[in-house]
């Protein structure tokens, strides 16, 4: 029985994955199995694995989306350690031998690391996580929840914390992994190695492009947690419930900057709703949100005009 199973999801990524595999062969930890999941891709995946075949678990299924791919990887695994790795990702040589040890500690049930982002425009940001000061050891969902540090590719999961909490929920088109792993963190300890044991690729076709999307999965993520968990602090459910404001003006004024303003003043009102500190940016567009087309653009005219005479 290898001691970690490497889960990759792939949908049209056989340009990368190569790269990505060759990756994970070339761990120095060795003591593991390796499942790649084709979500039913349309490109010459099958052909670019077929040279690996006897060396991975190869599986096949019907496009369902990406928690259900890493689900069928979860449930095939044997592993007690889940190394999760996106198929056009890859790891440094020493990542699992780096992480694994973490584990000795029995309340750990993430560990994870930082990680460098080469985006599709050739540029190559070495940190990620230096951006983010909230990244954390311990007990940290408060934390995640303000500032979402947890990326699957740089992660190991207990595989207990999954019998626990369960796998990602396939309803969710984007943000599976911010609903299960704040849940995971409800109840374990997470670990973290601060150095970057991973590059992930940051193109067009990543859901992270999608600002709206993001902020609307964000949204049922965050629902979803209180829901699950109700018997948060009331510390942690107010940190929720504040994330969960921003995350509702964000949405708010992106649609009354496209003038859909019945879902701008759904959202601004929830805005206020979740934290009441957002009445003073939220009521001003709120309330502007029912004025005339034609004598909003006029404001909007006389506002550029007033900022341009400025010294």
């Amino acid at each position: 029985m290898p001691q970690t199973s490497v889960v990759i999801p792939a949908y049209n990524c056989a340009a990368f994955l190569p790269e990505t595999l060759e990756s994970v062969f070339a761990q120095t930890y060795r003591d593991l199995e390796i499942i790649l999941v084709d979500d039913g891709s349309t490109d010459n995946t099958p052909a670019v694995v077929a040279p690996y075949l006897n060396r991975i678990n190869y599986i096949r299924q019907k496009n369902g989306g990406l928690p259900a791919a890493r689900n069928t990887g979860i449930r095939a695994a044997k592993g007690e350690f889940i190394a999760l790795l996106d198929a056009d990702d890859s790891w440094m040589a020493d990542k699992l031998e780096r992480q694994l040890p973490r584990f000795s500690d029995a309340e750990i049930g993430i560990v994870y690391s930082d990680f460098s982002v080469r985006y599709a425009d050739g540029r190559f940001q070495p940190s990620y996580l230096v951006n983010r000061p909230l990244a954390s050891e311990g007990h940290v969902l408060e934390n995640y929840i303000r500032s979402r540090f947890l990326f699957p590719s740089t992660m190991v999961i207990r595989q207990s914390c999954l019998e626990e909490f369960g796998v990602f929920d396939e309803e969710m088109l984007a943000c599976e992994d911010v609903e299960l792993f704040a849940r995971i963190c409800s109840r374990w300890k997470v670990a973290r190695v601060d150095e970057p044991l991973v590059i992930r690729y940051e193109g067009a076709h990543n859901i992270t492009s999608n600002s709206t999307k993001i902020n609307h999965y964000t949204i049922l993520a965050l629902q979803k947690v209180l829901s699950r968990q109700p018997d948060l602090p009331k510390s942690t459910r107010e940190v929720i419930d504040k994330e969960l404001g921003q995350q509702h003006w964000w949405y708010g004024y992106a649609a009354f900057k496209d003038k859909n303003m019945p879902q701008a003043r759904q959202h601004l009102i929830a805005a206020i709703r979740c934290d009441s500190h957002n009445v003073r940016k939220a009521a001003p567009v709120l309330a502007a949100s029912y004025l005339p087309t034609p004598l909003m653009d006029l404001l909007k005219g006389r506002e550029a005009e007033s900022g341009a005479n400025q010294p």
